[in-house]
């Protein structure tokens, strides 16, 4: 009776083994990075990846269906194989004193981001965006996603009525005359802000248009000037022509006496 006991136990604590065998988790093999062999490197040339902004995009798509647990140093590591050498060296001089691979991939993209983005004011965007033609040589789907974009970059959930105002104002002054006047608008929004309203601007070229005529008017020599000038430009007479001068001044008197 005591040899089944024991026996019964054994066959209980074997079972209880294997469950925990079982139980116990394969050793975790090494995270392999993917190379993305087929994606296009990002440079600073003409005949390379040059929108930082969409190529970043794509990477993280490219890198999410590939590897979507890759860790964070080595989706670093990845992305910096990813730059020609020479974005690699603008950004390696754009991370001293620290090295590129001491950021986080966050970090990382919001660097290169920074860096090789097109710095351009939400105004030019807009003003961009507004006066967009199709062009002759471009197809329809090619402006569409080009249009796109550009409606994109407007950011119209953070226009008001007030900053709109300006907007068509500045898209109204189409002559090639008005150029100033559209720089002098665009400089005002981007200064201004959210406190931009249509008649600070306006009210701001007039001023603008004042100064010019005023400078203007500073340049016009005036009447006083041009006389003085006029007498001194004149020859002076010498002694012999005056006194010819006088003679012919007697004898044309003389003469219309005799009539």
């Amino acid at each position: 009776m005591a040899e089944a006991a024991i026996r019964q136990l054994s066959d209980v604590f074997q079972q209880f083994l294997t469950a925990q065998q079982a139980n116990v988790a394969a050793p975790a093999q090494p995270t392999q990075s993917p190379n993305l062999a087929n994606f296009d490197c990002f440079g600073l040339g003409d005949h390379v990846e040059s929108d930082i902004e969409g190529w970043l995009e794509r990477f993280a798509l490219a890198l999410d269906c590939s590897a979507p647990n890759l860790q964070d140093e080595l989706k670093v590591k990845l992305l910096l194989t990813k730059l020609s050498e020479t974005a690699y060296a603008e950004y390696s001089k754009h991370c001293l004193p620290k090295k590129p691979t001491e950021f986080d991939f966050t970090k990382t993209s919001e660097m290169l981001l920074s860096l090789f983005a097109k710095q351009q004011s939400v105004w030019i965007n807009r003003y961009v965006c507004l006066k967009a033609e199709k062009q002759d040589e471009e197809d329809f789907r090619g402006f569409i996603i080009r249009h796109k974009r550009l409606l994109s970059d407007f950011e119209f959930k953070k226009l008001n009525e007030q900053q709109f105002n300006c907007l068509m104002l500045l898209v109204a002054l189409k002559s090639p005359k008005d150029a100033e006047l559209r720089k002098r608008i665009l400089s005002k929004l981007a200064a201004d802000g959210d406190r931009a309203t249509y008649e600070n601007v306006v009210n701001d070229i007039q001023m603008f248009l004042s100064t010019i005529s005023e400078a203007k008017a500073m340049e016009r020599p005036s009447n006083s000037n041009i006389l003085a000038v006029k007498r001194r430009q004149q020859p002076r007479r010498t002694i012999s022509e005056k006194k010819a001068v006088s003679t012919n001044h007697v004898g044309v008197v003389a003469e219309s006496t005799l009539h």
